[in-house]
């Protein structure tokens, strides 16, 4: 019993941690496809960007978000406020690893 607690507290972590980096490799796939989608929106219509062009874009042209992503137009470039972290200048820190 006490292996099979060890072998679970060594899991945990790891299986967290793939999930987790599963959801932001998820997060900057559909990041670039609506990237993408957005700027041939765009050109083909001859339009420039508004916020509010970016909204109608979204909610005519994206399916449902399954993945709970919020899209953001910030400096000509798509991204997710929920799993990207903003462009403030501040270098993000590695988090310590597990062992």
């Amino acid at each position: 019993m006490t292996i099979l607690g060890i072998l679970i507290a060594i899991a945990v972590p790891v299986i967290a941690q793939v999930i987790e980096q599963s959801e932001h490799e998820s997060c900057d796939i559909s990041v670039n496809e609506v990237e993408q989608h957005y700027h041939h929106f765009l050109m083909l219509e001859g339009l420039d960007h508004t916020d509010t062009l970016f909204e109608f874009f979204l909610s005519e042209h994206i399916d449902d978000n399954p993945n709970d992503h919020m899209f953001i137009y910030e400096e000509g470039h798509v991204r997710c406020a929920i799993h990207q972290p903003s462009n403030t200048g501040e270098e993000e820190t590695d988090p310590v690893p597990w062992l």
